[in-house]
């Protein structure tokens, strides 16, 4: 069975059993995320049998795991979205309620990306990728970049 014929039939499965169906950006990011332990399990067998070093395991490790991080992050909070606009459509929540709360979680959102990426600016680091002066210099345009991004929103 293929990748999205399982994902097909286990939304079929929750919608027959009474159960939510997943928003399509939840079942791209079940997708994605197994996808890239996919990768993730390919990496470690192509150590394992020594057709990579190290440091190069290493790297992409780390990369590949800041990846599943920023997916999880992701998927948090589009549910946290989708209870918000309930809120919203039940009545709980005002409009005024309902945009404060979706401006903080996608300001949220938009913080946890900028750890991932320098969470991978971390691994190029203690692998010896960069060193430390490209560390900080790529450190300090990704805050940067965060700031006028919210500065503009």
């Amino acid at each position: 069975m293929t990748n999205n014929n399982y994902h097909d039939n286990n939304r079929d499965l929750k919608v027959m059993s009474g159960e939510q169906a997943q928003s399509s950006v939840e079942l791209a990011l079940m997708e994605s995320q197994s996808a890239l332990e996919v990768k993730l399990k390919h990496l470690r067998d192509a150590y394992e049998q020594g057709f990579i070093d190290e440091i190069a395991y290493s790297a992409k490790r780390l990369e590949i795991e800041g990846l599943m991080q920023a997916f999880n992050q992701c998927a948090d909070t589009e549910e946290k979205l989708i209870k918000l606009q309930h809120l919203l459509d039940v009545g709980i929540l005002t409009q005024g309620e309902f945009e404060m709360k979706r401006s903080e979680l996608i300001h949220e959102s938009s913080h946890s990306e900028v750890e991932v990426q320098i969470s991978k600016l971390n691994a190029a680091l203690a692998c010896g990728i960069i060193t430390q002066e490209e560390y900080e210099s790529q450190k300090l345009a990704i805050k940067q970049k965060y700031e006028l991004n919210h500065q503009i929103k």
